[in-house]
């Protein structure tokens, strides 16, 4: 028997080795696990940041030399046609303000309200304004639920701040 404990000693010891293996193997396939969820999310910031990027591009639309067009309405009835959006559901267009920038520059704003809208419609607008490319751009999106007496929804109010940037013909100084 006494030639059998070293025997049973090595065996324990290889056991003892094959468990802290066999833990380290999950460790490690756990933290390959971690390290490919972190990289996904972290693929998904860097598009998210590409895309915050374009979007902070084309906010900085500024109209040449001249306040933008007043020809607001027509441009928003075009842009909710091209969504197929009814332009009934146009309630409002109101100018918010008009301010100063730095040196000759300005930006104006309006508030749009639409009526009664389906979600749906609310992005397929949203989409049909992006992809006309105006020198206006929504800066804000308000929506609220209408319900009917019922109870059932009648769709959303949708209040649109838009803004454009432009180079006023004078000097800031006389628009104070």
């Amino acid at each position: 028997m006494n030639s059998r404990g070293p025997f049973l000693v090595a065996i324990a010891a290889l056991a003892c080795g094959a468990f802290v293996v066999d833990l380290r193997m999950n460790a490690l396939a756990a933290a390959r696990e971690d390290s490919v969820r972190e990289l996904g999310a972290l693929e998904q910031t860097a598009a998210d940041l590409r895309e915050w990027e374009d979007l902070k591009a084309q906010r900085e639309v500024v109209a040449a030399a001249k306040r933008p067009t007043q020809d607001v309405i027509a441009q928003v009835n075009a842009i909710l046609r091209d969504a197929g959006v009814p332009t009934e559901r146009l309630k409002s267009l109101e100018p918010e303000s008009d301010v100063p920038l730095a040196g000759r520059y300005r930006t104006q704003t309006l508030r749009l309200a639409l009526e009664r809208l389906a979600l749906r419609d609310v992005g397929s607008f949203l989409a049909a304004w992006r992809h006309a490319g105006t020198v206006w751009t929504p800066r804000s999106i308000e929506l609220t639920q209408v319900a009917a007496p019922d109870g059932s929804c009648l769709g959303v109010d949708a209040r649109v701040v838009i803004a454009a940037t432009y180079l006023s013909d004078t000097p800031q100084e006389l628009h104070k």
